[in-house]
């Protein structure tokens, strides 16, 4: 009340503080703008994770306030073309995408050595849309012709039923190449990202609009980025257009992808001209360029 704001900007999760925007709008007359950064009651991800009878009766009455709170904002931003039409769609509100983009301070980073032995990373949280075997299976084709590499789900250990359906999916003669982290300091999971030859981005199954928050880490690494499987939609075009996308269909295709890339680090200065020929494509990707969205929005 003493700054008197013109607008203002609410950004979820955690979604109740959309109640402050509809509080601020009736109280004050103040217009905002409601920023989801992931979906509410509409999240296909997280009714997927926690899709119980209860879980469904708690969305109902979530989505009965998400319609009341979010009914006073002017206008909506989200993550994807396609998230920011569903939730415009239920809300019958404008809206815009605004990526999630990378922090510029990632495109500074120190280079360091890779690790000894070939690795292919995936760094984050792990859902059961995501399908795994598509990688084991190349990851089998590379071991029966003496290409082993080393797999990593950086992170995923976090949850531990998805732990346990990683474990249970790797034959045990592969379980001494695959390994299931905890979290790790932020810090110290980009370093081991940076180690990595290969970052791992994988399908959401059949839900589209899904641009993984991991994927502009991985942009700002620049590495190669194998989508195993493709999404065949957003994280596919951001790959293409960065020029450092690898997509796998088929166990085959990931092989020869696989055999490719081994054969192209055999250039020590692979990486760094990777890293450098991609630099000028993925910054209109930066936190930096995806703000000027908002400004723009606000103007």
């Amino acid at each position: 009340m003493q700054e008197k704001p013109e607008k203002l900007l609410i950004s979820g999760e955690p979604f109740y503080l959309f109640r402050l925007g509809y509080m601020l709008n009736k109280k004050l007359g103040i217009s905002w703008i409601a920023d989801y950064r992931d979906d509410w009651s509409t999240n296909e991800l997280q009714m997927e994770k926690s899709g119980g009878a209860v879980r469904k009766w708690i969305a109902n009455i979530e989505s009965a306030y998400e319609r009341k709170w979010v009914g006073t904002a002017n206008s909506v931003i989200s993550v994807s073309a396609h998230y920011t039409k569903r939730i415009c769609d239920f809300l019958n509100k404008p809206g815009i995408t605004v990526q999630n983009g990378f922090e510029e301070s990632l495109l500074d980073l120190p280079e360091l050595p890779l690790y000894d032995q070939f690795t292919v990373m995936y760094s984050g949280v792990l859902y059961p849309s995501q399908d795994i075997r598509l990688i084991l299976d190349v990851l089998e084709m590379c071991h029966r012709e003496g290409r082993p590499f080393r797999l990593i789900f950086l992170g995923a250990g976090f949850d531990v039923k998805e732990k346990k359906r990683i474990e249970s999916l790797v034959p045990n003669h592969l379980k001494s190449f695959v390994e299931v982290t905890d979290r790790f300091p932020r810090s110290e999971a980009i370093a081991m990202l940076q180690k990595a030859h290969v970052l791992l981005g994988i399908a959401y199954g059949n839900m589209k609009g899904i641009p993984s928050s991991k994927l502009y880490e991985y942009l700002a690494i620049g590495k190669p980025v194998l989508l195993c499987p493709t999404d065949d939609d957003v994280m596919e075009r951001i790959l293409k257009d960065v020029n450092l996308g690898y997509f796998v269909k088929s166990p085959e295709i990931g092989f020869l992808i696989l055999k490719t890339l081994q054969e192209s680090y055999e250039n020590p200065k692979f990486s760094e001209e990777l890293r450098t020929n991609s630099r000028l494509n993925i910054l209109k990707y930066s936190r930096h360029n995806q703000m000027k969205k908002l400004v723009e929005q606000f103007n």
